[in-house]
C-alpha cells in the first residue's frame, strides 16, 4: 500500500495541516522532479567538447569518446547525491577516462591520448561539480523537489518523514511506502509490482529504508526486490543484514545511511558479468577441448545412450532451462534423490567424471547461451526446489540471478547434500555483496576447491 499525505491509510496520523501546506507550496514552486538526467547531459557535453577540441572529431577520437561515455553511463541511472558533491565521482571518472585511451592507443601518439584522458577527466569533473552546485542551490530554493519513498514501521519512519520535511535543502518530498500505525499494528510493505508502479507513476528514484530493532524477512525481501529500481539509502536496524555492497555513504537529515550498490542486476553489472561469462566460457571451452573430447568418447564407448544428459533446472527469476552434463548414469536411471552418493553411480567412467567434476564442463555451453553464469548459486531441479523453498527461509531469493557453474558455497566446500541451509546463506550473501572482482576471486578459488573435492 502506497501512503503519503495525499493518499492516507490513517488520517489521524498523516492529515496534519502544516504538512499539507508545505507540500502545496513545494508543488507550486517545483520545476524539476528528477535529477537522473544531470549526469548524462553533463557527461555528453563534456566529452563531446574534448573530442572536438583535441581530436577534431577524428575517427579514433570519436571511438574514444564513445567508449568513455559507455563507461560513464553505468552511473546514469542514479540521481544526484543528496550531498551533491562531485568528490566521490573522482575515482570512477578517472578510470573511465583512462582505460578507453589504452584501447585506441595504437591509432595516435601516446602523448595525445594522455592529454585527452586528462582533458576528459577535468571536463567531466568540473562539469559535474558545477551541475551539482546548481542542483544544491535549486533544492534550497524549492525548485528541485524529488519524491522519495520511506520504508519502515512505527514511530521511526514517521520521525524520519518529519525530519526530511524540515531539511528542505535535501529537496525531497517524502512519501510512505508502508501502512504505518502508532497502535502497534504491523507494517504492510510494498510488493515488487507496487514498487514498479511507484517508479512509473511518481518518477521515484530513491528509497529510504529504516530498519527496525529485529530481523524482518518481509523488509529484507522488499529491499532486495527494489535494488534494481531505486537508489536505496539504508538505515540498518540492529539485526538487519547488509543488503548490498556499500558504494558510499550519505547523511540524510542527520542520519548516516548506507547507499546500496544494487548487486549484479544493475545494468552496468549485468553487462560486466555477461562479458566475463562470454570471454571466460569461450576460453575455458578452448582450454578444456581435449578433456571434453576425451570425456565424450569415454561415455560413448562404455555405455549405451547419448553423451550428454539434459536436466531441467531453475534459473533466474524461477525460469526453468535444460542444464547439460556428461551422462554419468545409465539411460534408465530415475531422478528420485536430491544427490546420489558417488558410490551409488554404477558406471566407472561416470564415477570418475563426477569425482573430478568433468561431468559439469558442458554447462559452459549453457553459459554461452545466457542460461547460466560462470559464478552464481548452483541451480536446482524444480521438484526438489519447491519443498526446500517452503522449508528454508530466503531459498527463493537465490533465484534473483542466473545459476552458476561454481559459486561462493562451492569454494567453501559445500557440494551436493552438504548443509543446504549454509549454501542458501552463502548464495544470498554472494548476491547481496556482489562485485566483479569477487567473481574473479571465486573463479580462481574453484580449481583448488575441485581438487580438494576430488580427493576427499
Amino acid at each position: 500500500m502506497l501512503v503519503d499525505s495525499e493518499i492516507t491509510a490513517d488520517r489521524s496520523v498523516f492529515e496534519v495541516a502544516s504538512t499539507i501546506s508545505r507540500q502545496a507550496v513545494d508543488g507550486r514552486r517545483a520545476l524539476v522532479r528528477d535529477t537522473v538526467w544531470v549526469r548524462p547531459v553533463v557527461d555528453v557535453l563534456a566529452v563531446t567538447a574534448v573530442v572536438a577540441a583535441i581530436g577534431a572529431f577524428s575517427p579514433a577520437f570519436v571511438v574514444y569518446g564513445v567508449l568513455v561515455l559507455l563507461g560513464l553511463a553505468v552511473d546514469w541511472y542514479r540521481p544526484v547525491p543528496l550531498a551533491a558533491s562531485a568528490a566521490e565521482d573522482v575515482r570512477r571518472v578517472a578510470v573511465r577516462a583512462a582505460l578507453p585511451a589504452l584501447v585506441v592507443l595504437p591509432f595516435a601518439s601516446r602523448e595525445s591520448w594522455a592529454v585527452a584522458a586528462v582533458a576528459v577527466f577535468g571536463a567531466v569533473g568540473v562539469g559535474r561539480a558545477v551541475a551539482y552546485g546548481l542542483v544544491r542551490m535549486a533544492r534550497r530554493a524549492g525548485l528541485v523537489v524529488e519524491p522519495v519513498l520511506l520504508l519502515g514501521s512505527g514511530d521511526q519512519v514517521l520521525a524520519l518523514r518529519e525530519r526530511l520535511w524540515s531539511h528542505r535543502e535535501l529537496g525531497l518530498r517524502p512519501m510512505l511506502a508502508t501502512s504505518v500505525s502508532l497502535n502497534g499494528d504491523p507494517a504492510v510493505f510494498l510488493s515488487a509490482d507496487e514498487i514498479d508502479s511507484a517508479v512509473r507513476r511518481q518518477q521515484v528514484r530513491r528509497l529510504v529504508v529504516a530498519g527496525g530493532s529485529g530481523y524482518d524477512a518481509e523488509l529484507v525481501s522488499t529491499v532486495r526486490a527494489a535494488t534494481t529500481s531505486f537508489e536505496i539509502l539504508y538505515l540498518p536496524g540492529q539485526q538487519q543484514p547488509d543488503l548490498g555492497l556499500r558504494s558510499g555513504g550519505e547523511v540524510v537529515a542527520g542520519y548516516p545511511v548506507q547507499r546500496l550498490h544494487g548487486g549484479p542486476n544493475r545494468l552496468g553489472a549485468r553487462i560486466g558479468k555477461r562479458a566475463v561469462d562470454l570471454v571466460g566460457a569461450s576460453v575455458l571451452i578452448l582450454l578444456f577441448l581435449p578433456v571434453l573430447a576425451a570425456a565424450a568418447i569415454a561415455v560413448k564407448l562404455t555405455s549405451r545412450g547419448p553423451v550428454l544428459f539434459r536436466q531441467a533446472r531453475i534459473g533466474r527469476n524461477g525460469q526453468t532451462f535444460d542444464m547439460m552434463k556428461f551422462r554419468s548414469f545409465p539411460t534408465d536411471h530415475e531422478d528420485v534423490e536430491l544427490a546420489l552418493p558417488l558410490e551409488g553411480c554404477p558406471l566407472p567412467v561416470g564415477r570418475f567424471l563426477r569425482r573430478t567434476s568433468i561431468d559439469e564442463l558442458p554447462q559452459l555451453f549453457n553459459v554461452l547461451r545466457g542460461e547460466m553464469s560462470i559464478v552464481g548459486p548452483r541451480p536446482e531441479r524444480p521438484h526438489f526446489a519447491e519443498p526446500m523453498s517452503a522449508k528454508i527461509p530466503e531459498y527463493d531469493a537465490r533465484h534473483r540471478v542466473a545459476g552458476g557453474l561454481t559459486g561462493l558455497a562451492q569454494v567453501h566446500g559445500y557440494w551436493g547434500l552438504s548443509e543446504i541451509e549454509a549454501r542458501v546463506r552463502l548464495d544470498n550473501h554472494y548476491i547481496d555483496t556482489w562485485s566483479l572482482w569477487g567473481d574473479l576471486s571465486i573463479i580462481a578459488r574453484t580449481v583448488p576447491a575441485v581438487i580438494v573435492k576430488s580427493f576427499a
